[in-house]
């Protein structure tokens, strides 16, 4: 869900998120989501992220420009979408990020034929302090998301949070689930922010999580685990 590392430009760093995840990695893909800390060099200065970009195997298929820093694939009976949402990092390169990748999403939501619609991006659509209008990635990309996406999983925050079903950015059955999906690594924040909005909220200090999601014709699964395999949430999404 983004920030694999916490310097996009640090060769041991990388290794090391390589080397940690190697016996994950022979058994599971990956399908990793660009965050912020990718788009840092050496200096904390702002730059395009050419390790992460030379360091996975991405679809060429995402906006035309834009091709890696965005893509979808289908698996299984879901379509799933990795959007970039890195526009202030990015805006010296690439000024019109988020719009250009809108027209994108609507023609690729429009063209699968799968019944599930699941987007990974890593920052959320609401404004600092996450209890304000929608931001500019929210009000470009939430429409969408209100017409044809069954669940959002977003990073950044590093607390697990899980909304209610949302449309038009109000409580809606047949609406949008929003998922924050917590933490892997080792970097805790005891001040990450719950949103109105959230129905669970759990800020994991003690340990890593985990989620994971099961998917049929019938219903979308997720459930959020503690490393020691304690359960945080759960829930189920049909239509």
């Amino acid at each position: 869900m983004g920030d694999l590392v916490d310097n996009g430009q640090d060769d041991w760093q990388w290794n090391a998120w390589f080397d940690g995840a190697a016996k994950l990695f022979s058994a599971i893909p990956i399908a990793p989501v660009m965050g912020n800390h990718e788009t840092y060099n050496l200096d904390w200065k702002m730059a395009l992220p050419t390790y992460y970009l030379s360091l996975f195997a991405l679809p060429g298929n995402g906006p035309a420009g834009l091709e890696r820093y965005a893509y979808s694939y289908d698996y299984g009976d879901v379509h799933f979408i990795v959007l970039n949402t890195q526009a202030e990092e990015l805006r010296t390169w690439y000024p019109d990020l988020i719009k250009q990748q809108q027209k994108w999403l609507q023609k690729d939501l429009a063209q699968t034929q799968k019944k599930w619609k699941v987007v990974f991006m890593h920052r959320g659509l609401w404004k600092h302090p996450f209890n304000g209008p929608l931001d500019e990635t929210g009000s470009t990309f939430a429409p969408l998301f209100d017409t044809d996406v069954d669940l959002v999983f977003t990073g950044h925050v590093h607390s697990y949070a899980r909304t209610a079903a949302l449309k038009n950015d109000r409580r809606n059955p047949s609406g949008t689930v929003y998922i924050t999906t917590g933490r892997s690594g080792e970097q805790v924040w005891d001040k990450s922010p719950q949103k109105p909005i959230d129905e669970v909220y759990y800020n994991p200090l003690d340990m890593p999580n985990y989620l994971v999601l099961e998917a049929s014709q019938a219903v979308l699964k997720v459930a959020a685990f503690k490393q020691n395999g304690e359960l945080i949430d759960q829930t189920e999404i049909k239509k």
